[in-house]
């Protein structure tokens, strides 16, 4: 059994969207025990490759310690995204496991409708006050490394995005310039009420890597990732990632979970069938 698990653990992390193919036929019970019993990398994989439905399924079975662990691993927009369906008792019973400082961006990420540039954007992202200077930005930088973006927003003391800044023109600059003087004030920004067909089809993919979102009245919240636009582009109209045939790689896969999720639930463990030997003498022997 120990082999199958392997096995089943490495078709995971190799081929999620197919995994999750088998992972959707599972019962939510047994699913929440596989789920409880996965390495937490692999169990972030697990819940982000699951129908939502089925990962809420799985949220409200398992403990509130196991569930904070494997939102470490994941991005804040997929833990916003899997806590959305949860009744809210329960949502703010896992929210208020974990430390303020991974809570709260997340409930500012439920507070958007989903679907919408404010539910997926990072709300980590730094913004700096355009009359600091160079040195104190860098500064400021250091300490919020984790979810700085190619780019260094920039706001007035009210927080309204007035420009944009280079990440690596900010770290090689010699002088100590306001962010004023040194940022680009033409900027591309996105409503934190786009939808997914504004965000896909607005221009300026073509010419950055992120776009700062905002609200109604120009207030920087955060920013979005091309890579979770990449995201949107390969689940398509559907909202899932389509399910690409891999033949017997794909039944080697399922027979895998199936075993494995019999075991968890202490049912016996399939049997496989041994190869039919072929009639007639053996090679080399008289």
């Amino acid at each position: 059994m120990h082999a199958d698990r392997t096995l089943a653990e490495e078709f995971l992390a190799l081929h999620p969207a197919e995994a999750a193919r088998v992972l959707d036929d599972l019962p939510s019970a047994r699913l929440a025990d596989l789920f409880n019993e996965l390495p937490l990398p692999l169990a972030a994989v697990c819940l982000r490759s699951v129908a939502l439905p089925k990962s809420a399924e799985i949220l409200a079975a398992v403990t509130a310690d196991r569930a904070a662990q494997v939102f470490e691993a994941l991005q804040t927009h997929e833990v916003a995204a899997a806590l959305r369906p949860l009744a809210p008792e329960r949502r703010d019973e896992l929210l208020s496991g974990m430390p303020p400082g991974v809570s709260e961006p997340i409930r500012r990420l439920l507070r958007h409708p989903e679907g919408t540039a404010g539910a997926l954007m990072d709300p980590r992202v730094p913004a700096f006050p355009g009359d600091i200077g160079a040195v104190e930005a860098r500064s400021l930088l250091r300490s919020s490394s984790p979810h700085a973006m190619y780019y260094v927003y920039v706001v007035d003391r009210d927080h309204r995005l007035i420009g944009v800044l280079n990440l690596r023109q900010l770290m090689l600059t010699s002088s100590n310039h306001s962010l004023e003087a040194l940022m680009r004030r033409r900027i591309s920004s996105l409503q934190s009420t786009a939808d997914r067909a504004a965000i896909l089809g607005h221009p300026g993919w073509r010419e950055v890597h992120a776009l700062p979102v905002v609200d109604p009245a120009g207030r920087f919240l955060g920013a979005l990732r091309h890579e979770t636009v990449r995201q949107l582009e390969a689940e398509g109209p559907t909202g899932r990632q389509p399910a690409r045939a891999l033949g017997a790689a794909l039944a080697f896969g399922e027979l895998c979970w199936v075993t494995w999720s019999k075991a968890i639930g202490g049912l016996a463990a399939l049997t496989l069938t041994p190869p039919v030997r072929r009639r007639g003498k053996p090679r080399g022997r008289p």
